[in-house]
């Protein structure tokens, strides 16, 4: 059976647009705002600030979406894989024809969203190296003039007062009056901090406030505040909170205390103390000159006593004097004697008999060594020319030729000349050479005997 539609029945056709702007109108009438905990993922943000991403579980997800002037009031920075708890309303995107969740309120699940923005400020400050030892400022020994960056009706300042008054009396302090919790506070403590430095009257600055909930210390854990201590061209104290509290200011200052009256103490000696200090030290420089003068006295004494008169100092050097020139004739006087024995010796070696006699000895020496030379000489000779004789003599008996000269001769066969010493190489028709000792003889062999028949 088919279902048929009379003529009185009035179809309801519906546009795209007006069944999406129903569907869009029951959705937001149903479920006007609502609590969704859900990962963020696919998050993107665009030039206009708008914050767009998914929610999702295990087996479904949503399309959400926080207008810039929501997101600028997160105290974190959401990011893809971060669980979230939001709160919104539920509306249709008409163009995509998908359904989308308006938050108006994000913040993490399971963590609070101040905690994670101090951590995930704390990585980021960290990893561009504003917490780093080396940019810290050696905080001055003895400032003239402190500003404190405070709120002015907290119990903070009329401590720190109270201790700087205590160590160092006549100390010149300002007060920069902050808020220091609720909104705005984080930018006018960073103005004041901006404008102590731009005055450039103050020697230190102590940024200080007493102890609270993380919420209240979230000024201290602002960008800003954190960027503008680090840019201080004035050392800064930090004193905030307990000594268990740490804000991100303390770890970009140059020196963190753990309470405003610690950082007050950090800042300056104690005055007596310093007096007390400067007291004994007068006294060890005074011993000390007073000794050293004394060493330089005594040995001023010694040098007086060490000093002659210029009578008595002129006397003792004439007495020198006629030492030095008696001594000098002394040695003058043997020096000539000396001298006149040289030229004495001089004098006899140089006469003429003497000289004739060594002349003569000299002579007579040459011609025996003339002699005994020429004996040497010719007896070597005479024994040399016997040595070659006999070597001759012997060069003789080895050489073949003269062997030939006796009637011997040399056969060699022909052509490659081998001497013949057997006839078991030969063969009649042979051709041979007979060496004699006065020319050859080329040879045919006719027949030839071995020894033992003829062939």
């Amino acid at each position: 059976m088919g279902t048929e539609i009379s003529g009185k029945d009035v179809r309801k056709i519906h546009t795209i647009s007006e069944l999406t702007s129903d569907i869009r109108s029951r959705l937001e009438s149903a479920y006007p705002f609502v609590w969704i905990v859900g990962e963020i993922s696919n998050l993107s943000r665009p030039s206009s600030g708008h914050l767009y991403f998914s929610l999702k579980d295990n087996s479904a997800q949503i399309a959400a979406l926080m207008f810039r002037g929501q997101n600028r009031q997160l105290r974190f920075q959401p990011e893809n894989g971060l669980k979230v708890t939001g709160f919104g309303r539920i509306s249709v995107y008409p163009p995509r024809g998908s359904y989308q969740i308006i938050l108006e309120y994000l913040e993490p699940a399971g963590a609070g969203s101040l905690q994670l923005a101090f951590e995930q400020l704390k990585r980021r400050l960290e990893a561009e190296g504003l917490f780093d030892a080396v940019h810290k400022r050696p905080l001055p020994f003895l400032p003239q003039r402190i500003s404190l960056v405070t709120s002015p009706d907290g119990a903070a300042l009329h401590d720190m007062l109270k201790v700087l008054k205590n160590r160092y009396p006549n100390l010149h302090i300002e007060v920069a009056p902050v808020p220091v919790q609720g909104e705005g506070a984080d930018r006018q403590i960073a103005s004041a901090l901006k404008k102590i430095n731009a005055l450039n009257r103050s020697d230190l600055i102590i940024l200080a406030r007493g102890g609270g909930s993380l919420e209240d210390l979230a000024a201290f854990n602002s960008e800003d505040v954190a960027r503008a201590v680090f840019e201080s061209e004035i050392p800064v104290i930090t004193g905030v909170g307990h000594e268990t509290d740490f804000t991100i200011a303390d770890f970009t200052a140059d020196y963190r205390a753990s309470t405003p009256t610690a950082a007050a103490e950090s800042a300056v000696p104690v005055k007596e103390r310093l007096k007390t200090e400067i007291s004994s030290t007068r006294n060890h420089l005074c011993a000390a000159f007073k000794s050293h003068l004394s060493r330089l006295r005594l040995k001023n004494l010694n040098m007086q006593e060490k000093l002659l008169h210029p009578r008595r100092s002129l006397s003792l050097s004439r007495i020198r004097l006629d030492e030095t020139e008696e001594k000098l004739l002394r040695r003058f006087k043997r020096l000539i004697a000396w001298k006149k024995q040289q030229l004495g010796w001089t004098e006899k070696a140089l006469s003429p008999a003497p000289l004739f006699q060594w002349l003569q000895q000299k002579r007579m020496q040459h011609a025996q060594v003339h002699k005994m030379l020429h004996f040497y000489l010719s007896e070597d000779i005479r024994r040399k020319r016997i040595d070659s004789e006999n070597l001759q003599q012997r060069l003789n008996s080895l050489n073949p030729f003269a062997v030939l000269e006796r009637g011997y001769a040399v056969a060699r066969k022909l052509p490659e000349k081998s001497i013949i010493r057997e006839t078991g190489n030969l063969r009649p028709g042979d051709s041979i050479e007979i060496q004699l000792a006065r020319g050859s003889l080329r040879c045919r062999i006719e027949e030839m005997d071995h020894g033992k028949k003829k062939l």
